[in-house]
């Protein structure tokens, strides 16, 4: 994101990762938000490594969405709940 040159995946470039996929969250955000549709977006979580096992809620559809960057390989992994009920701090305490 800054124009040089990496050498190593290190705490820097996963942070620069995780700013990507803010970014691509928040636009994907916008766009639904234009369709009348609500987005609540997570904290992005990045995982450097190979061989490694990612769990997923078996009820919330996933995408992966492959991606090159010369010839290193990466993917982004999506899920998307439709339809989640209301968030606990958007209901009305009986104490209130």
């Amino acid at each position: 994101m800054m124009g040089k040159p990496v050498g190593q995946i290190n705490s820097d470039v996963q942070d620069k990762v995780g700013e990507l996929a803010n970014i691509v969250a928040g636009g994907a955000k916008e766009i639904f938000s234009k369709s009348g549709l609500s987005l609540h977006i997570s904290i992005p979580t990045v995982v450097v490594g190979k061989n490694h096992v990612i769990t997923h809620k078996f009820d919330v559809p996933l995408v992966i969405v492959p991606f090159m960057l010369g010839s290193s390989p990466f993917s982004m992994e999506i899920s998307l709940k439709i339809g989640a009920k209301e968030s606990r701090l958007n209901k009305k305490s009986p104490n209130r």
